[in-house]
């Protein structure tokens, strides 16, 4: 007899992945060998990206930059400089442009001088500047750090402007798309005010992140106005370390996510992040990444919120030992401020530096940034990234190890780049493990049989599946004696024999009549029969072959 018996095996494994990969990427972007920097982007269409930045000339001379990039691999595909006067800037850590009809309109601040002004740029596809207008240059400060499309085709723009001598405020400015302005509010009284964002909220009115700086350090400002800038509510947001700074990003609900950061006199930064209700007021707030060497860069810029309602995070990340050569991070949280995961992203051993994140329509983010030089072979260049929904910039990983303990079987899931895999154990049940939780699982199959177990892991838009066959056999399977289950019975049992070879079975009544009978089976995969036509009574079941023999009593039972 043959002895050799298989529990498990794998037939030509279905392995599929039953989404398209898209290509993930992690890049920089260098123009002309200077120093560049990205800023803000637009999404113009699936295949192509608008990003603004700078870049600074040989002679340290700064242009705002408008970059064409290609979305789904992340090349620079052109460049256009703006600005004709001396350094010219995009204020940074906003949305600093936006693209309407195949026309580019960006804003941010230009010296002239030794003055700085607001300015407000128009540039066709084709890079022609159609307008490049200085605001505000009677004065020695101002500038624009947010552009906002308004309901009737005109634009608002956020920035601060100095009043008086020493003495700035958010400023609020109302442009046609000429560079006319409408009209224009300041606010924020005696105290140096600061400014960020302005969004649109659910109630078509408008929400305004900024800052206010105190005697003590600053607090962080925080308006609602109307669509001509009337102020509906104004809150400040004082929790008591010496500097502070916000971005305010508008929820669903019509409650406000704020990220920021918080420094402390030890000159040591966290990362903040704080939800407030419609009316401003503070519903949770939490810290992370606390900076543990003093100038450490910890802190949060920029927040989208998702369909299921958690939120993502980008921002900067100092560690011990490394104050000055921060990563950039991406935070996975819920509704209520919990850390559910967290990616840090680098691409240089410097400054690496996230100023914008956008969701892409497939669920995968969008990462803009700069980064530091750190070889003599490059400069401070703009920083790009796409990763999926997870943060990630790989594709997943299948790796399941099964493991048969007879009528059991263990999978170990040694996955990589993933978030969940549902196994399907082909006996109409299923399980489902989760990446950082639980890892391996053993399932009983209360049924000796053959089974198809499948399995799908998940991350994002890439779904990999595998197939497999899996053979429980009976707890009592030997190569001496045939094993029957279930027995008793109701007609549909399985006869299993520990051996490879073929046999003829016959099965028999009480008085020798027979009533079943097939040759040239296999028993080792179980052998399945049904006699339900039959009457309840004690039947014989009887295999033979070269090699042997068997006889077992089987009782049907209806």
């Amino acid at each position: 007899m043959n002895k050799k018996f298989l529990i498990l095996t794998y037939i030509t494994c279905v392995f599929n992945f039953l989404n398209a990969q898209v290509n993930y990427y992690n890049t920089t972007i260098d123009f002309n060998n200077f120093l560049n920097g990205s800023w803000s982007s637009n999404i113009l269409n699936s295949d192509t990206l608008i990003i603004d930045g700078i870049q600074w000339d040989s002679s340290n001379i700064g242009k705002k930059t408008i970059q064409i990039v290609g979305l789904t691999d992340g090349n620079l595909l052109d460049t256009y400089t703006v600005g004709k006067v001396g350094y010219n800037y995009g204020a940074g850590l906003s949305q600093n442009s936006v693209v309407i009809n195949d026309t580019i309109y960006a804003i941010g601040g230009a010296i002239k001088a030794d003055s700085v002004f607001a300015a407000f740029h128009k540039i066709s596809m084709n890079g022609d500047i159609l307008l490049d207008t200085l605001y505000n240059i009677t004065n020695n400060y101002s500038r624009f750090d947010c552009i906002l499309p308004s309901d009737d085709n005109n634009f608002l723009l956020l920035g601060v402007k100095e009043v008086n001598i020493g003495n700035l405020d958010v400023w609020l400015v109302k442009m046609d798309p000429y560079g006319t302005v409408l009209w224009e509010h300041t606010y924020g009284g005696s105290e140096i005010n600061g400014a960020s964002i302005i969004e649109k909220i659910n109630d078509g009115n408008y929400i305004i992140s900024s800052g206010k700086e105190t005697i003590n350090g600053s607090d962080i400002y925080i308006l609602k106005v109307d669509g001509n800038g009337a102020v509906i509510w104004e809150k400040i947001i004082d929790n008591t370390p010496l500097y502070e700074s916000v971005n305010c990003q508008s929820l669903v609900n019509g409650d406000f996510i704020l990220t920021g950061y918080q420094q402390f006199a030890n000159n040591k930064y966290q990362a903040w992040i704080s939800r407030i209700d419609q009316e401003g007021n503070l519903l949770w707030d939490n810290f992370f990444e606390k900076s543990t060497v003093p100038s450490g860069v910890n802190a949060f810029f920029k927040a989208i919120e998702l369909n299921n309602g958690n939120l993502i995070v980008i921002g900067q990340v100092s560690h011990v030992n490394e104050a000055f050569n921060p990563k950039g991070t991406i935070y996975c949280f819920s509704a209520q401020g919990d850390s559910l995961w967290s990616r840090y992203l680098k691409i240089r051993n410097n400054d690496n530096y996230l100023t914008d994140l956008k969701l892409l329509d497939n669920g995968d983010y969008l990462m803009c940034g700069y980064v530091f030089q750190d070889a003599p072979d490059n400069t401070e260049d703009g920083w790009i990234m796409r990763t999926n929904c997870l943060g990630y910039f790989e594709h997943p990983i299948d790796s399941l190890v099964f493991t048969n303990h007879g009528i059991q079987l263990e999978v170990k899931n040694l996955s990589s780049y993933f978030e969940y895999t549902i196994i399907d154990w082909g006996d109409g049940s299923e399980d489902t493990l989760y990446d950082g939780k639980l890892s391996s699982y053993t399932h009983n199959y209360l049924i000796p049989g053959n089974y198809t177990v499948t399995t799908t892991t998940v991350a994002c838009n890439d779904t990999i599946q595998k197939t497999q066959n899996y053979i429980a056999p009976p707890s009592n399977l030997t190569e001496d004696f045939l094993s029957i289950f279930p027995n008793p019975t109701n007609g549909n049992f399985q006869v299993w024999l520990e051996s490879e070879d073929l046999y003829k079975l016959s099965i028999l009544d009480a008085s020798g009549r027979l009533v079943f009978e097939e040759s040239n089976i296999l028993l080792n995969t179980g052998y399945k029969i049904d006699l339900t036509h039959l009457d309840s009574a004690i039947y014989f079941v009887n295999v033979q072959s070269e090699e042997g023999n068997y006889t077992e009593r089987i009782v049907i039972k209806k």
